[in-house]
């Protein structure tokens, strides 16, 4: 996975707090996991793109 400390706190407060919808599917816990893990490395690649347009948008408008 990546090694961004961003992502890395992310796992930490969504292993903490588990979504109550992934209770109901009919994964075992490990699966569970590793579908939050990727949930919130991607919800930071997504912050990250939104941080870069918005940068080339601030940098075009200069």
């Amino acid at each position: 996975m990546l090694d961004n400390p961003a992502v890395e706190s992310d796992r930490s407060l969504v292993s903490a707090t588990p979504a109550p919808e992934l209770n109901k599917l009919p994964y075992d816990k490990a699966h569970q996991l590793e579908l939050l893990h990727l949930r919130a490395e991607a919800e930071a690649l997504l912050q990250q793109l939104q941080i870069e347009k918005q940068r080339k948008l601030v940098s075009a408008g200069s």
